[in-house]
């Protein structure tokens, strides 16, 4: 199934509509780069540039129909700047540590307790 034509398409519809209508795209996107065993370090790349192209993408809509861009959600979004660029090395420094087989199964706990907590919510 992985092989068939369809299935990056249909994971990346689904990523940028589960994206687009509430930020839940993370566990879509676990799941495609699971299933087709990209390592580790493409992995986390691959999913960072997803993620940073959609949300691009969305800027117009966020600001245009949406209006929730303004001076003040601007300034807040400055104030996380410190702790986006700290948990970014963090990140980087826990993948290179972890084993293959264990960012795998780190990635599927966290991917599962996630579909849960958002089911849930």
């Amino acid at each position: 199934m992985v092989d068939a034509w369809w299935y990056g398409p249909a994971f990346g519809l689904l990523g940028s509509f589960t994206t687009m209508i509430g930020n839940a795209a993370g566990p879509v996107m676990a799941i495609f780069l699971l299933s087709v065993k990209m390592p580790k370090l493409s992995f986390v790349g691959t999913n960072a540039w997803f993620f940073l192209t959609v949300n691009y993408l969305k800027l117009p809509l966020q600001y245009f129909a949406w209006n929730n861009i303004n001076l003040t959600t601007l300034a807040i979004d400055a104030c996380a700047i410190p702790f986006v660029l700290v948990g970014g090395d963090i990140g980087i420094k826990i993948v290179k540590w972890l084993p293959e087989r264990a960012f795998r199964i780190f990635t599927t706990v966290v991917t599962i307790i996630s579909v849960f907590v958002m089911l849930l919510s």
